[in-house]
C-alpha cells in the first residue's frame, strides 16, 4: 500500500499532490513522507515521542536530558553565559516540538579557592559572594526565558550529600588500584584554573595581573606555581585503555569531531593521576571529605557531580539497576575551556561508580567582540541584560543561536546583531507576515479563502499545466526549498547546528519572498477578480503554508514571537509541533477577513496621519469595525506613518554605529538594481535605518540622488539646470562606484524640475 504524505489528508489533494511528487524527484520521499497516516506522534509537547530521528535512549520513557555547565560566581554573568543558556533551551525546546519530554539543568557553581579570594576581597563572607552572584545567573536565566526544570547551586545541602556519597564509593567500594589512595602529590598549581598541570604545558611569562615574570600555563596563559602537598587522589591513569576504547567506539561522541583528537591525544600523552582533594588549611570554602576532615574535594570534581545530583543519584537510586531516572545525560553543552574535565575526568569517574556515560558533548568555542577576545581589564565584555534590553528577548536568542559555531570561536558584534535583526526577522520574516496578513489598502486577498480553495482542489491545474510559466518557475524553487528544510532542518538540530538550520528556514523565507513578488498579487486583484480569485488564492496559499512551517520551527528560539506568527495565523494550539511543520498538512487556519479592518477605515486612517485632526471613532465608514479593527486602527494612529505590522513584531532598534564604507555597500544594496518589488524596497530602507541609525538615512537618500543622476561637478549657485533622464542599473552602478571613488555625493534635485545648485559640501555622518 503506498504511503499517504498527509495524515488526514482530503481526497480533492491528491492529484496536486501526486504530480508535486513527480516534480519533487530530486528529493526523499521517505523524508517528505516522514510524518504519515500511521505514526502515532503526540501533539502534546510533554508526551514522549518514539518517532524521533535523533539517537534516544533505551528506555522511551525517559526524558531528553540536557545540562548546561554550572557558571562560577566569582564573577557578573557576561555573554558566553548567556549563549550556553539559550543553546540549552533551544535544544530542550527542540524536543518538546518532536513530541519528547525533556529535562533541562542548570545552575551555579559556588565552591574553590578563586570565591573564597574574592569574598576576601570585598570584605564579606564566600556565602554572601555566592548568594548574590547565584540570583545574578538565575536572574538571567528568567530575563532569557530559559525553561530549565532545575536551577542547582553547589551549596545545597543534597548537593554536598551527593558528592560525600561519590567520594565513599570511590575510596570504598573499588578494587585496589581503581580506588581512591592518599599520597604527597606535587606540581604546578593554577589558581585561576584550579587544577595542577604537567611540566610540559608550564613556560616562563609574565603574569597578566602585576606585569611580573613568573610561570605560566601556555594553553590558557595563567600564572602557576609550583606546590607540594599531601592529598587523595583518583588513579586516572588506570582508566586509560578504557577512555581510549570508549573514543574509538564512540567517533562522533563530541561534537564538533575536531574536539576528539584533542581529547585523544591528551589522553594518549599526558594521562597522570588527579588529585581530587585539597589541604583544609589552605582550602575551607569547599565540600569537607568525608572520610578525612583535613581535605577539602577539589571543586571541578564537586562541580561535575551536580548532573548526578539533580537526577537523584544517592538518594533516589544508586546503581545503574535501579530505576536512574532521567540519566544518562543525552546532551552535555559545554565551553572549549573545560572540554579535558568533561571528556576525560568525567567519564572516567563514571566507570568508576559503574553509571552508563552521557551519549553526546556538544563543545562551543569562546566569545570575542569586534574580533578581539573579551577582557574584563579591558572593558571588552558584553552585558547580557542590557543586550537583551536592546535587542528585546527573543531577537537576542535567535542572533545567538544563528552566530553559533563550533568550529572556531564565534564575534559577538551590534552590527552583526542589527543585520540579522533587520534582514531576517523585520525584512524577511515580518515583512512576509504583512504581505500574507494585512495587504495594503488597494488591494483585498484573504489566507482563509486561500485555503478553502485549496481543500477544493482548486490549484490542481496550476501544477499540471506549469501554468502561468513564469510564475510556476519561481514555484519551483519555492516547492525545492520547503523540501530542504524537511530534509536539512532536523538533522541540523539534531547535531546542534542550530546556524545551519535557521539558514535553512531563513532560505525558505526568502524564496517565498521572492515567490510573492513574481506572482505580484497586488496586480491580479486590479485584473478581472472572476478570473484571478484562484490563482490569488493560490499566491496567498503558499506563501501563507511557508510562514506558517517557519513560525513552528521557530519556536525553540523564539518562543513568544513564533507564537505571536501563529496567532497571528490562527494556527490551533495542538497544531504547532514539527509533525505539522510540512507542506499541506495543516488547511484548518487563517484569520477571517472581518478580523481585519475594512479598506476603508485603512484609507481613512491614512488620511487622519496626515491630518492629525480627526478622531479614531471617525475613522469607521461603510459599517462599524469590530473590536480588534478598532485596535489596529487605534495602533496605526498612535504609531505614526511607519506603522507596518513587522514594526509590531519586530520594532525598530537603536541606532547603531557606522561607517563610510558600510554606508556605501548598504547604498549599493538599494539601488544595485536587484530589488524591484516596492514593499522590499521600503524593507531595504528599514534594514539601513535600524543598522545605521535615522539621523544617517537623509544624508544616504542625497548620495542615492546624485550618484543616479550621472552629471558634471556642481555648477555656480546661479546655474539652473534640468534633471536628466535616469540611467539604467548597470550604469547607476559603475557612476556609483565613480563617485564613491572621487568622495562627490552632491545633492540633486527632484525629477524634471529646475533649482538652484548650491556649491557642493561634503556631508558628515551625525553622531
Amino acid at each position: 500500500m503506498r504511503p499517504s504524505i498527509l495524515r488526514g489528508s482530503h481526497v480533492a489533494r491528491q492529484p496536486l499532490l501526486a504530480t508535486a511528487r513527480s516534480q519533487w524527484s530530486n528529493y526523499s520521499l521517505k523524508r517528505l513522507c516522514r510524518w504519515n497516516s500511521s505514526d502515532n506522534s503526540s501533539n502534546n509537547l510533554d508526551t514522549a515521542s518514539n518517532n524521533s530521528s535523533t539517537s534516544v535512549s533505551a528506555n522511551p520513557e525517559k526524558p531528553f536530558y540536557i545540562t548546561t555547565p554550572i557558571f562560577y560566581v566569582n564573577g557578573e554573568p557576561h555573554i558566553g553565559h548567556l549563549f550556553t543558556l539559550v543553546l540549552g533551551d533551544v535544544m530542550k525546546r527542540w524536543q518538546q516540538l518532536k513530541g519528547r519530554q525533556a529535562f533541562l539543568s542548570a545552575g551555579t557553581d559556588e565552591h574553590g579557592i578563586k570565591v573564597q579570594r574574592e569574598a576576601e576581597k570585598r570584605g564579606i563572607s564566600p556565602s554572601e559572594l555566592c548568594t548574590e552572584n547565584s540570583e545574578l545567573f538565575r536572574q538571567l536565566s528568567i530575563d532569557a526565558n530559559i525553561s530549565h526544570n532545575v536551577f542547582i547551586r553547589t551549596t545545597d545541602s543534597n548537593h554536598q550529600e551527593t558528592v560525600q556519597h561519590v567520594f565513599n564509593k570511590l575510596r570504598n567500594s573499588l578494587p585496589e588500584r581503581l580506588g581512591l589512595y592518599k599520597s604527597s602529590h606535587q606540581g604546578w598549581y593554577c589558581v585561576t584554573d584550579e587544577c595542577f598541570y604537567s611540566e610540559d604545558v608550564v613556560r616562563a611569562g609574565i603574569d597578566p595581573q602585576n606585569g611580573q615574570p613568573c610561570q605560566v600555563n601556555i594553553e590558557t596563559g595563567n600564572p602557576v606555581e609550583w606546590l607540594t602537598e599531601d592529598t587523595w587522589l583518583f588513579p586516572l591513569s588506570q582508566y586509560k585503555t578504557r577512555l581510549l576504547r570508549w573514543y574509538d567506539e564512540n567517533p562522533d561522541w563530541i561534537m564538533p569531531r575536531n574536539r576528539m583528537a584533542e581529547v585523544r591525544q591528551w589522553v594518549s600523552s599526558k594521562l597522570e593521576d588527579l588529585s581530587v582533594t585539597r589541604p583544609r588549611a589552605r582550602l575551607s570554602w569547599g565540600i569537607t571529605d568525608p572520610g578525612d576532615d583535613k581535605q577539602t574535594i577539589y571543586v571541578w570534581i564537586d562541580a561535575l557531580i551536580n548532573y548526578l545530583t539533580v537526577t537523584g543519584y544517592g538518594s533516589k537510586w544508586h546503581t545503574a539497576k535501579d530505576d536512574m531516572g532521567v540519566w544518562p545525560a543525552d546532551l552535555q553543552i559545554i565551553g572549549k575551556d573545560i572540554l579535558r574535565f568533561h571528556a576525560i575526568y568525567w567519564p572516567a569517574l563514571l566507570m568508576a561508580l559503574d553509571l552508563p556515560l552521557p551519549k553526546k558533548l556538544l563543545c562551543h568555542g569562546h566569545w570575542t567582540l569586534n574580533d578581539r577576545k573579551m577582557s574584563k581589564s579591558t572593558g571588552n565584555v558584553v552585558d547580557p541584560f542590557f543586550a537583551m534590553c536592546r535587542w528585546q528577548v527573543d531577537p537576542h536568542r535567535y542572533c545567538l543561536a544563528r552566530t553559533a559555531n563550533y568550529d572556531s570561536d564565534m564575534n559577538y558584534g551590534n552590527q552583526k546583531i542589527g543585520l540579522f535583526y533587520v534582514k531576517e526577522l523585520q525584512a524577511n520574516l515580518g515583512n512576509l507576515l504583512y504581505r500574507v496578513t494585512r495587504p495594503k489598502a488597494n488591494v483585498r486577498w484573504s489566507l482563509r479563502e486561500a485555503l478553502e480553495s485549496f481543500r477544493r482542489g482548486a490549484f490542481d491545474k496550476f501544477i499540471h499545466h506549469r501554468e502561468p510559466p513564469r510564475m510556476f518557475d519561481r514555484y519551483v524553487l519555492l516547492s525545492n526549498a520547503f523540501l530542504k528544510v524537511d530534509e536539512l532542518f532536523a538533522g541540523h538540530m539534531d547535531m546542534g547546528n542550530t546556524q545551519a538550520a535557521l539558514q535553512s528556514v531563513q532560505e525558505l523565507l526568502k524564496q517565498t519572498n521572492a515567490f510573492f513578488s513574481e506572482c505580484a498579487p497586488w496586480q491580479l486583484v486590479k485584473t478581472d477578480r472572476q478570473k484571478s480569485k484562484v490563482l490569488l488564492d493560490w499566491i496567498i496559499f503558499n506563501a501563507g503554508e511557508a510562514l506558517r512551517v517557519s513560525s513552528i520551527l521557530l519556536q525553540p528560539f523564539m518562543p513568544e514571537k513564533a507564537t505571536e506568527l501563529l496567532d497571528e495565523l490562527h494556527v490551533a494550539k495542538e497544531r504547532r509541533t514539527l509533525s505539522w511543520a510540512c507542506k499541506y498538512k495543516d488547511d484548518e487556519y487563517g484569520a477571517d477577513s472581518l478580523a481585519q479592518p475594512s479598506i476603508s477605515a485603512l484609507v481613512k486612517t491614512e488620511a487622519m496621519r496626515n491630518s492629525k485632526s480627526e478622531t479614531v471613532e471617525t475613522a469607521t465608514c461603510e459599517g462599524e469595525l469590530d473590536k480588534q479593527g478598532q485596535e489596529h486602527v487605534q495602533a496605526a494612529v498612535d504609531y505614526g506613518p511607519r506603522f507596518r505590522k513587522w514594526d509590531t513584531i519586530f520594532p525598530p532598534t537603536l541606532d547603531t554605529e557606522t561607517t563610510d564604507k558600510e554606508l556605501r555597500n548598504a547604498l549599493r544594496d538599494i539601488i544595485g538594481g536587484h530589488i524591484n518589488n516596492k514593499m522590499y524596497q521600503m524593507a531595504e530602507l528599514l534594514r539601513i535605518e535600524a543598522t545605521m541609525g535615522e539621523k544617517n538615512v537623509s544624508r544616504l537618500l542625497k548620495l542615492d540622488r546624485e550618484i543616479i543622476d550621472d552629471r558634471p561637478l556642481p555648477a555656480p549657485e546661479t546655474e539652473k539646470r534640468v534633471r536628466p533622464n535616469r540611467p539604467n542599473a548597470k550604469a547607476r552602478k559603475r557612476i556609483l562606484d565613480k563617485k564613491i571613488m572621487a568622495g562627490d555625493p552632491t545633492e540633486n534635485p527632484p525629477k524634471g524640475k529646475t533649482i538652484s545648485i548650491k556649491p557642493w559640501r561634503k556631508p558628515e555622518l551625525e553622531d
